[in-house]
Order: structure tokens, then C-alpha cells, then sequence
């Protein structure tokens, strides 16, 4: 019985580790662009976290990785926090970026995962952890690339989020939409600024036109938080040839 568990939990740590929204091939990517790509887009994206207020001192974590997008600052300014990741190899790396945070973390998923009921997952993680502020880390729109989700159920479950982490108590950024597209077509200005919401889905069509996009991924994430407190929107440089658009999000 012990031999069984223990063939099971290394086939589990196998598969987070090979995840298809993350794992090694995001380990990569991060490895080779974090700090040529990436670093306009993390830095806009904690000045957002920093200004969150949760008025809680608990933070639970779903699908950090690496913590490629978190600042140590950002992670210091909370007692505990709960990390919710299946990739081990996300586990070792995040030790390694943030050594003097002490974190609590747990391979097991919860949301997102095709073994999992994720409205169950909200009221899993709200129980095991009532005083703390949940923040989705990029996962929200990688949930339709890991099971047949569509947009009703998106919004029926954003709800759901909205109601079981009431007030400020929660936050996301998420893609919106990616693309194949070549970084050095993009005006600099538009990689360093928030950019206007996009909003009504002409706006977004004409947005992706004129950047010469020749095809598009829906998230399925665009309006699902229309009453939050807060909504930026920020371009998000993955690789010299695949843009993503972020929304950043709380209540």
C-alpha cells in the first residue's frame, strides 16, 4: 500500500511538473527571459500588488511557479502564505528566489485541474484559510486550455470568487488574449504603459488589427469582473514572438 501511494505521488509530481499551462517548459521561458522580456511588465504588475488593499496579513497563493512575477516585497508584507502549485520544480525555485519567505506549500490542486470541482476549491481554500487574501497568479486564463470550460461557467465561477472572498480579499491577473506576434512590431510605449480598457470587442479587434495579428486566443476573461474596484490591462511580452494581454483585478 505504502509502494502504491508513494508510485502515485511521484507520477502526481511528474505531471505538475510537465503541466501544459506551466512546468518545465515555463521554467524556460522564464529562464531566458525574465530579465530581458519580462521585467517591464513584472515591475507595473507589483506597483498594481502594492496597492491592493486586503487589510489581511494571511495570503494564499494559487499557481505562483516560480514567483517569476512577485517581488520579495510584495511576498514580505504577509505573516503567512499559503501556496497552492502541483510543480514541484516551481516549489524548489521559489525557495530559491525568496529565501527569508517562509511559505506554506501544498502540491495539491485545488482550482483549475480536470480532477478538481473549482467552485468546491473556493470554499476548500475560504475554510482552511478564513482570515487570508487570495491572489490568482496568471491562472484564471489558462483554465479553458486545461478543461472544456466556457464563458458561462467562467462567469458563474468569478462570481462565486467574488462572493466567497468578499470585499478586497481577492485578486487576479489573468490573460485576456495572446497572440503570435513579432515584440518588435509593438510601440514602445505600449509595453510601458497601462494601456486603455479594452472593453467592447470591436475595441479589441481593432486592437489586435493594427498590431498585425494574424490570429488570436481567446482567455474567455474579457467583462467577467465588470463591478471589481480595480481593472488595468498591460502588455505582456512572453517571448521575442508571443505577446499576451493581462488584466490585473480586485474587488
Amino acid at each position: 500500500m505504502q509502494q502504491q501511494i508513494s508510485s502515485q505521488s511521484f507520477a502526481n509530481k511528474i505531471r505538475g511538473s510537465l503541466s501544459a499551462s506551466g512546468g518545465l517548459s515555463y521554467h524556460y521561458l522564464a529562464w531566458k527571459y525574465h530579465c530581458r522580456l519580462w521585467t517591464t511588465f513584472t515591475r507595473q504588475l507589483n506597483e498594481s500588488l502594492g496597492n491592493w488593499r486586503h487589510f489581511s496579513k494571511d495570503l494564499i497563493l494559487i499557481g505562483p511557479s516560480g514567483g517569476y512575477s512577485l517581488s520579495s516585497s510584495f511576498l514580505a508584507s504577509f505573516g503567512n502564505i499559503y501556496v497552492y502549485d502541483p510543480d514541484p520544480i516551481a516549489h524548489w525555485i521559489f525557495k530559491k528566489r525568496f529565501p527569508k519567505i517562509s511559505i506554506h506549500w501544498n502540491e495539491t490542486p485545488v482550482l483549475f485541474h480536470p480532477n478538481v470541482d473549482s467552485l468546491r476549491g473556493l470554499w476548500f481554500l475560504k475554510t482552511q484559510h478564513p482570515n487570508a487574501a487570495l491572489l490568482l497568479c496568471n491562472v484564471l486564463g489558462q483554465w479553458p486550455l486545461l478543461e472544456r470550460v466556457d464563458a458561462s461557467q467562467m462567469k458563474n465561477w468569478c462570481e462565486s470568487l467574488q462572493q466567497i472572498f468578499s470585499g478586497s480579499q481577492w485578486a487576479s491577473y489573468h490573460d485576456l488574449f495572446s497572440t503570435a506576434v513579432s515584440i518588435k512590431k509593438i510601440p514602445q510605449t505600449m509595453l510601458v504603459n497601462p494601456l486603455p480598457l479594452l472593453i467592447e470587442s470591436h475595441d479589441v479587434e481593432r486592437f489586435w488589427y493594427n498590431l498585425g495579428a494574424p490570429s488570436v486566443t481567446d482567455h474567455l476573461t474579457l467583462n467577467i469582473f465588470n463591478n471589481a474596484r480595480v481593472r488595468k490591462q498591460l502588455l505582456w511580452p512572453l517571448t521575442p514572438k508571443q505577446l499576451h494581454l493581462i488584466e490585473w483585478v480586485h474587488g
